[in-house]
């Protein structure tokens, strides 16, 4: 990785990649599960079925069982 990723920006924080998803997640005051968006526990199969139905264009086709873990992880 650059040097640009892994060091400091002007405030000091990290700028690798994944610390910065981070904190972008720890920054938001909504909700940020399904779940707690009211997302019954049967809903990510649900969500599957439909995306797998009408696909978006995706470099990585996904199929009902990968879209369910996905989803099953934002549960």
């Amino acid at each position: 990785m650059s040097d640009f990723l892994t060091g400091k920006n002007r405030l000091g924080e990290d700028r690798d990649p994944l610390a910065v998803v981070g904190r972008l997640a720890r920054s938001c005051e909504g909700s940020t599960t399904l779940s707690a968006l009211g997302d019954p526990r049967d809903g990510p199969r649900t969500i599957a079925e439909r995306s797998a139905a009408q696909p978006y264009p995706n470099p990585h086709p996904l199929g009902g069982d990968t879209l369910v873990h996905l989803l099953d992880d934002t549960w």
